[in-house]
């Protein structure tokens, strides 16, 4: 009896709504909801899927994903501590996957484990796979970003 559905049917002040609240059970801080706005209207060559997880219709969970061609990124979720264990999350996951292959991608990454900051995600996350790759993230110099990543790909 759970129901999987888009941002469409909560709109981005539900999305935030459920973000907030769920960012303060964790400890985490919010980015704004102008920068939800700004970057899910502006991306260009990249597409978000905001998946949401209702069961009666009270919200349980939800997930973006990001993708571009080839590689789509668990980029953001967000689920209730208090919410029955009814596997919802997990459903998530499944349908965020399927929306990654139907988009061509042959990559779905879960990103970031932080074990100590954040045990229960981590260990959510590395139920799925045992593969853990450790990629060097360089904001400041994209002439070393790019040459970093080509580097990468020849080893």
């Amino acid at each position: 009896n759970i129901e999987i559905s888009n941002l469409d049917e909560i709109g981005i002040d539900g999305f935030y709504e459920f973000y907030v609240l769920t960012n303060k059970q964790y400890g985490l801080s919010n980015l704004s909801k102008d920068f939800f706005i700004e970057l899910f209207n502006s991306a260009k060559n990249i597409k978000f899927d905001i998946l949401i997880a209702k069961y009666k219709s009270q919200i349980l969970g939800f997930v973006v994903l990001v993708s571009d061609k080839t590689y789509s990124i668990y980029w953001l979720g967000a689920r209730l501590e208090e919410a029955p264990n009814i596997g919802y999350f997990d459903l998530l996951q499944w349908e965020m996957i399927k929306t990654a292959k139907s988009l061509g991608c042959k990559y779905y990454d879960l990103c970031y484990l932080e074990k100590d900051r954040l045990p229960s995600i981590y260990k959510f996350k590395s139920d799925y796979s045992n593969e853990k790759y450790n990629i060097l993230n360089i904001n400041y110099k994209p002439f070393i970003y790019r040459i970093i990543n080509k580097f990468q790909k020849i080893f």
